[in-house]
């Protein structure tokens, strides 16, 4: 089960040997009002870390004749590689393309006839620009990584003590007292290779690994998606 900040917290100062608060968010100790800073800058840094399955998000959205470019979930924090596809057809989008891609793509008198996509603008740009209701569908990681047990749900900054933040518990322990110390001027060494070894096994057991194959996945395409894709970044 989850920590709560609050129990994250006393977590830390217990094992620094700190006062140990009874209420974290209303406290004016500035050690704690530290080392819940200090807790917000770590899960930020994890945030980048990894694409942690708990923050794995799907989102579909359909397209309108004449308009090529779509808002982005509002939680959202990056894309995850290889998941755009257009649904209807039931075959991969081919993105993102970088800039000169996409000059190319909207220059060139042959075009594309496969679908393809561009984060630019913090909007997502589809091509070629839509004839009609098309639904393109993708997963992506959200920014959003805070438990709220009072309304079942995600959000991305802490309201109650109870609140639960959504990474290993004490992987994110290990991380802020390293934090701490480092900022601190204390020897940072033993506490870095805590926060190391949690964080290898945080990883570790985040998804079950894939079971590995001794022979090749073969296709039965000579040309495709595969191996002639359109315009790659």
């Amino acid at each position: 089960m989850a920590k709560t900040l609050l129990q994250i917290i006393k977590q830390i100062t217990g094992e620094e040997k700190l006062p140990v608060p009874l209420v974290v968010l209303a406290s004016d100790d500035q050690t704690v009002v530290h080392l819940t800073s200090l807790t917000v800058a770590a899960m930020d840094d994890l945030m980048n870390e990894f694409d942690w399955q708990q923050m794995v998000r799907p989102y579909t959205f359909t397209t309108v004749a004449g308009t090529d470019t779509y808002t982005l979930p509002t939680d959202y924090l990056r894309a995850i590689k290889q998941t755009f596809w257009q649904n209807a057809q039931n075959r991969p989008m081919n993105g993102s393309i970088n800039p000169e891609g996409w000059g190319f793509l909207n220059h060139s008198p042959n075009g594309s006839v496969n679908a393809q996509f561009r984060i630019v603008g913090n909007r997502i740009q589809v091509y070629p620009m839509p004839a009609a209701a098309i639904t393109y569908s993708f997963q992506y990681i959200a920014s959003s990584c805070i438990w709220d047990p009072t309304i079942q749900n995600y959000k991305s900054d802490f309201s109650l003590d109870s609140d639960q933040p959504a990474f290993n518990s004490r992987c994110l322990t290990n991380f802020v007292k390293y934090k701490y110390m480092q900022i601190m001027g204390f020897d940072t060494q033993a506490a870095l290779e805590d926060f190391s070894q949690s964080l290898m096994i945080a990883k570790g057991a985040d998804v079950p690994a894939p079971i590995l194959s001794a022979v090749p996945a073969g296709s039965m395409k000579m040309i495709g998606l595969d191996n002639l894709p359109d315009f790659r970044s």
